[in-house]
């Protein structure tokens, strides 16, 4: 019966047909389009946002942007978890298996969206305890309020965001990729009218939540037209693949704690005991970071279906040559983003804003020393996730958790901004840098996790080298607009220029210049 159930399936077989390269490429072009457009539009508003308001409503958006953060604990993982049972039946056409669990995600994230809701209402009360100086809060803004139309905004979202699950498990992510980047230049739009004519900050809020919804609306519209028959199954999960679920979600639910605390609470540090003025001029810093992790996110998260689809396909060594080639990837473009970064996030934001909006250079080093540390971990993360590693890791996030909590609590009073972020690299180092890829290397590949080691050290020493002399050769250009240009290029250019002249002969080296090249090529045929 249940082999007369799979041929049908397959013969009403609705998933991606394409390879696994082709929807890599696919995502990933789509996604760095996005992040690109999202990032020059990001710098307009905030530029704007800033000549109409302050910094203060700067620091209060990230305050509540980040207490939501925490208040995603909620989802548990549960996405996760079900995204990576669905390889196995979409790679078999199983119609049905793949419906069973879309139900099932449908029952949960309504239960997490009313969860959210009801349990951010009841933490209103006590908002102003996460502001130190309650006369940073702009006069016109009724802190209540604001807080409750964030609340709204992520509550309704888990109501219609379960749908677009089965793009991402189906390697089609780049349709949330492109109704992400149309959904964004409209609100773009909206903002900017809302802020010359009424110069209002919670009407920046409300369009965001009606763009917010009618994408989500858009997205689940257009899955079911995708995948009709996967929305027309009506029998549930057995109890047996309940239960695992429940397993995952556990394993999961350390990582996303993990998670959250190391994301979420450095803004909520600094606004308690540092003040909201301070906040709102590391979340230019923050945009920024953000910006360049959510770009390298985007293209290496793409990876995570096509790194499921091989490990159910290839050999061991096949897939260890794949981690190889795709380590030695991730290295390559975060060791260039951290050199850039470094060397020009000062300079641009006194050329977009002024000296009054900088931050010590001591704070840049331990930002991109964070952003390499955790940039560097995308592969792994796949690998881990696509792998159901997850498991066997989950007690790791929460002492990671720990750690970079008490650190930068204690730090902050001694070392003030500095501590936060000392606190979280103390956390990597000690607790996640040698613990994944231990873990991949030894329960995927049966070996030992030296190659990583190795690209790690090289990297660290090569984009140390590089961003001390860029830095100091820059320090002797003037700043301006012009000669940021030309720092762009310099910072661009050189950095990937020496690591393709003394690589391109590795196999790792063959496989970056290649991907490259393919993306550049699928680039032109996109134009024409």
């Amino acid at each position: 019966m249940q082999d007369e159930q799979l041929q049908e399936d397959k013969e009403k077989n609705c998933f991606n047909k394409n390879s696994r390269t082709s929807n890599a490429l696919k995502t990933a072009i789509s996604g760095v389009s996005y992040q690109i457009l999202t990032l020059v539009l990001s710098f307009v508003f905030r530029t704007i946002f800033l000549l109409v308001l302050s910094k203060e409503y700067l620091g209060l958006n990230g305050l509540f942007t980040n207490i939501l953060s925490v208040l995603s604990l909620f989802e548990l993982g549960v996405g996760s978890s079900i995204v990576f049972r669905m390889y196995k039946p979409i790679a078999n056409s199983d119609v049905t298996s793949v419906g069973q669990y879309m139900r099932f995600y449908k029952k949960m994230y309504t239960t997490i969206g009313v969860i959210v809701l009801v349990v951010g209402l009841a933490l209103l009360p006590a908002i102003k305890f996460f502001i130190k100086d309650a006369q940073e809060i702009p006069s016109d803004i009724n802190i209540y309020f604001v807080y409750f139309l964030f609340i709204l905004q992520s509550a309704s979202s888990y109501f219609l965001v379960y749908k677009t699950s089965i793009f991402s498990a189906d390697q089609k992510q780049y349709y949330i990729i492109i109704a992400q980047l149309i959904s964004s230049v409209v609100l773009f739009i909206f903002r900017i009218i809302i802020l010359f004519v009424w110069k209002n900050y919670v009407g920046t809020l409300i369009a965001a939540i009606v763009m917010g919804i009618l994408q989500n609306v858009v997205l689940s519209i257009l899955a079911k037209k995708q995948y009709p028959d996967i929305f027309k199954v009506k029998e549930n999960l057995s109890k047996e693949q309940i239960k695992d679920i429940k397993t995952d979600v556990i394993s999961l639910m350390c990582h996303k704690v993990g998670g959250v605390v190391l994301g979420s609470t450095d803004s909520i540090i600094l606004s308690s005991m540092i003040g909201l003025s301070v906040l709102g001029i590391y979340s230019n810093y923050s945009m920024i970071i953000t910006a360049v992790s959510t770009l390298i996110g985007q293209l290496f998260g793409t990876y995570t279906s096509s790194i499921g689809a091989s490990l159910i396909n290839e050999n061991k060594d096949g897939n260890y040559s794949l981690y190889k080639n795709l380590i030695f990837l991730n290295f390559t473009i975060v060791s260039c983003a951290i050199i850039m970064l470094f060397t020009l996030i000062n300079p641009f934001i006194e050329v977009w804003l002024n000296k009054d909006m900088l931050l010590e250079i001591q704070v840049v080093i331990t930002l991109a020393i964070n952003l390499f540390l955790s940039q560097i971990r995308h592969i792994n993360i796949s690998y881990v996730n696509a792998s159901g590693l997850f498991r066997k890791d989950r007690w790791r996030p929460l002492a990671e958790a720990v750690v970079n909590l008490i650190c930068s609590l204690i730090l902050v009073k001694y070392l003030g901004i500095l501590g936060i972020f000392l606190g979280t690299i103390i956390s990597n180092l000690s607790v996640v840098f040698w613990r994944e890829p231990y873990l991949i290397s030894k329960n995927l590949f049966s070996k030992k996790p030296t190659y990583f080691y190795i690209i790690f050290c090289l990297s660290v020493a090569f984009s140390t080298l590089m961003s001390v002399l860029l830095y100091y050769l820059f320090e002797l250009l003037p700043i301006n607009l012009g000669f940021l240009i030309l720092r762009f290029i310099i910072a661009g250019v050189v950095p990937i220029s020496i690591i393709i002249l003394t690589t391109f002969w590795t196999k790792e080296g063959k496989y970056a210049i290649n991907k490259f090249k393919n993306i550049f090529k699928k680039i032109l045929r996109i134009k024409k």
